[in-house]
């Protein structure tokens, strides 16, 4: 149900043209610049009927809003033919056959997107492992279920083909056995897996002798669905590692280049600070000026949570008073705006957590 109170990419084109909201160059990805507020509507069944939803969908600055595609469900066909408009324009297309509608995913923070789509999209596509107590542990995900269905499928195909004549207690735990794949497919949402689903069912009541040609039909469609899920994952891959990855990269990349000038200006004022001695005014001014342009670079380049939140703390924003410290002369006051930068952005380049390599240095200094 989450895909489905998501807005539509359509409904937020007026946002994007008025400037509350950006497309990246991309075209996958949008920046929230102000407070943004849509009412989303869904269809789903409530006792066997289709019932009618609203709700207010809203987004903040730092949020991550993801353009993805999902199926066309069967009451959105008709609401999008009652709108008369054509069918592009409402961000519908045609994927591998499927009619698929853009949609914005919202996502707190850069890292639950990779999250979702790294670990648990990928997990539940083609499973994980991990390692417990000294032993691995495999999860399966639907690329391993499919091929177990297939797998039993075949043997029981195998079961059939190799008796000239089939028992009445072979027959009985034949049906037994498809009963129970059959039940393992109940609720698929892969219109594959349905029709493997339903195929099943067809098998379950055909004569002994016809049973076997019927499980080798079944075997198709799953092994179609298979393939497609590894598609799936692979285009996932794809796009975290072509968006998601080269935007987290851009922007750690850009705080790098803030924290290691940062470090330089602080490392100038120094001397000046230890000693009680005030600087040449336009050593002051020079990095006062550059200290504030930093500022607006660092919210240029960060418009996603946590970079965003860090850039916009009143450590980091302190920077927009250092020309008037500077002109004020006051020196120390300049140094401690920039280390309080520092130490808000520096999660950012060297991390949250001190790892045990840095421990090491630290210990040696001491």
């Amino acid at each position: 149900m989450a895909a489905k109170r998501a807005p539509y990419l359509y409904q937020l084109q007026p946002l994007i043209k008025e400037g509350k909201l950006r497309l990246t160059s991309d075209g996958l990805v949008i920046e929230v610049r102000g407070p943004v507020q849509v009412t989303v509507h869904w269809q789903q069944k409530v006792r066997g009927k289709l019932k009618g939803f609203q709700t207010e969908w809203m987004a903040n600055p730092g949020q991550v809003l993801a353009i993805i595609w999902r199926d066309v469900a069967n009451w959105e066909r008709g609401q999008f033919e009652q709108q008369g408009e054509q069918w592009q324009d409402l961000g519908v297309t045609e994927i591998g056959g499927k009619l698929r509608v853009a949609i914005v995913e919202r996502f707190d923070d850069l890292p639950a997107v990779l999250r979702q789509q790294l670990r648990h999209v990928l997990a539940n596509l083609i499973g994980r492992k991990l390692r417990v107590r000294g032993r691995v542990a495999e999860i399966a995900g639907d690329v391993q279920r499919s091929a177990r269905l297939v797998q039993r499928l075949s043997q029981l195909t195998q079961r059939l083909v190799t008796k000239i004549k089939i028992s009445p207690a072979l027959e009985a735990r034949v049906r037994e056995e498809i009963a129970t794949l059959q039940a393992l497919l109940a609720g698929a949402r892969s219109e594959l897996k349905v029709q493997a689903g339903v195929k099943l069912k067809e098998s379950g009541v055909l004569p002994a002798k016809e049973i076997a040609v019927s499980l080798a039909e079944t075997q198709v469609p799953l092994l179609r669905a298979r393939v497609e899920t590894l598609e799936m994952a692979t285009l996932i891959l794809e796009r975290a590692e072509r968006v998601w990855l080269r935007i987290t990269r851009n922007i750690e990349g850009g705080m790098g280049l803030g924290y290691k000038s940062l470090a330089s200006w602080i490392e100038q004022l120094e001397p000046y600070v230890l000693e009680g001695r005030a600087p040449e005014p336009k050593t002051l001014l020079s990095i006062a000026k550059a200290a504030e342009n930093l500022l607006v670079y660092l919210q240029r380049i960060c418009p996603f949570n946590p970079y965003y939140s860090w850039v916009h703390t009143r450590e980091v924003e302190r920077l927009a008073k250092a020309l008037a410290y500077a002109e004020a002369g006051k020196a120390k006051t300049l140094s401690n705006a920039l280390k309080g930068a520092l130490a808000r952005i520096e999660k950012g380049v060297i991390g949250e957590i001190p790892k045990p390599e840095e421990l090491v240095r630290i210990r040696r200094r001491i």
